[in-house]
C-alpha cells in the first residue's frame, strides 16, 4: 500500500456517484485514486478532478443521460406548413416521397447533413447552388422566372 498524507486521505469518501478506494500513486497531473461507481465498476481518476465535480462516474453517467436527437423532426412534422420558402417546402415533400433520407441526401447532393437539416428546420436560408444541387439529385427541375408576369 502506498503512501498518502493524511490530509489528503479521502478514502471511503464518495463524490457524485464515485466512491474512492484507495490511493494509486502520484502521477504527472496529480494524485491518482482507485474508484467504485455506482453502477460497480472500478476506474482510475485523478482525485482534484473527482473532488471538484469534473468527473462524477466511471463513464456510466454520460451513457444514460444520452438522448434521442430533438432536433430531427418526424417527415409529417417536415411537410406541416411553417416559415418554409415554397421551394424548400416542395424539397422536402419530393425527398419524402422519395423515401431518401436527410443523410442519403447529403450523400448524394454534396451537402452537409447539418445543413439540409438547418434547412428543413427553417433554421437557414437555403442558396440558390444548394437548392439546384437538391433539386437534381431529387429529379427536380427548378425554373427561375420574373414574377411580374
Amino acid at each position: 500500500m502506498k503512501k498518502i498524507h493524511p490530509r489528503f486521505d479521502i478514502t471511503g469518501q464518495k463524490f457524485a456517484r464515485l466512491t474512492a478506494l484507495y490511493y494509486k500513486g502520484s502521477g504527472v497531473h496529480g494524485a491518482m485514486w482507485r474508484f467504485r461507481c455506482d453502477c460497480g465498476k472500478e476506474v482510475t481518476r485523478r482525485a482534484t478532478s473527482v473532488r471538484q465535480g469534473l468527473t462524477k462516474s466511471c463513464g456510466c453517467l454520460r451513457l444514460r443521460n444520452l438522448r434521442p436527437r430533438q432536433d430531427i423532426p418526424s417527415s409529417q412534422e417536415l411537410l406541416n406548413p411553417r416559415k418554409l420558402h415554397p421551394i424548400v417546402h416542395e424539397l422536402i415533400k419530393a425527398r419524402v416521397a422519395k423515401k431518401i433520407t436527410q443523410e442519403k441526401l447529403a450523400k448524394l447532393s454534396g451537402w452537409s447533413y447539418g445543413g439540409i437539416t438547418n434547412m428543413e428546420l427553417g433554421r437557414v436560408n437555403p442558396r440558390l447552388g444548394m437548392i439546384s444541387d437538391i433539386a437534381t439529385v431529387l429529379g427536380l427541375t427548378l425554373t427561375l422566372g420574373n414574377s411580374d408576369g
